[in-house]
């Protein structure tokens, strides 16, 4: 008599072997991966050490941006992608923490920053206990094209000492529409857990921007 079906299940106990077709694993836990070890087996490990998107979102025609529920002990890194274009011209982008309940901490932000534009011009500048980020330089920004940024960031919570470190370029277009990029960093101290982030221009709205947060652990970022 023709088999039409085996139920498998009826015949093996324990786990299956990879040179059987198997995984060689009995089961998993939340956020495990099967991947290749580099020889012919087949192991499960918790390989979160990737990037892990976190949030993506668009705004338009606000006065800031708050993205907030990101940063927690989860992850001791994060990259945040963001695009931004101001409604007026002569804009300068900032940047500042926010807690749980979308209140911001603003204060004692400090770093340096350091620009270039096509034509040769130097932008430098540098802050202490101000009340956000600064992401651009002093000459500002068009209105007429997009500035893209790339940030990272760790240490917000107290997880990780509450001891905010930003590393951050920039690129776009100065509002005399030359070429411009940027690079900065700096730290903020608070002993309150930062969960979020606002963006905000120095004075007029946002006119169009998109945001991408990224967490990462196994970095071995300290702050």
């Amino acid at each position: 008599m023709a088999l039409s079906k085996i139920d498998i299940s009826k015949m093996t106990t324990g786990t299956t072997p990879v040179t059987q077709g198997g995984t060689g694993i009995t089961s998993g836990t939340t956020d495990q991966f099967l991947k290749f070890t580099g020889t012919t087996t087949l192991a499960s490990a918790a390989d979160n050490a990737g990037l892990v998107k976190l949030h993506e979102s668009e705004a338009s025609s606000v006065s800031s941006k708050v993205i907030n529920s990101i940063f927690s002990d989860t992850y001791d890194r994060y990259l945040l992608e963001v695009t931004m274009k101001p409604a007026d011209d002569n804009e300068v982008i900032y940047m500042d923490l926010v807690d749980s309940g979308g209140s911001s901490l603003s204060s004692n932000y400090y770093g340096a920053t350091l620009g270039y534009t096509q034509a040769g011009s130097e932008d430098r500048g540098n802050y202490a206990a101000t009340s956000y980020f600064y992401l651009y330089g002093d000459s500002g920004c068009t209105n007429t094209r997009f500035q893209n940024l790339s940030i990272m960031m760790n240490g917000m919570t107290s997880g990780h000492s509450n001891y905010t470190g930003i590393l951050w370029q920039s690129r776009g277009f100065t509002q005399g529409a030359d070429f411009e990029y940027h690079t900065g960093g700096g730290f903020s101290t608070s002993s309150t857990d930062a969960t979020g982030v606002r963006f905000k221009y120095n004075s007029g709205n946002i006119s169009q921007s998109t945001f991408t947060v990224y967490g990462m652990v196994g970095t071995g970022a300290v702050s």
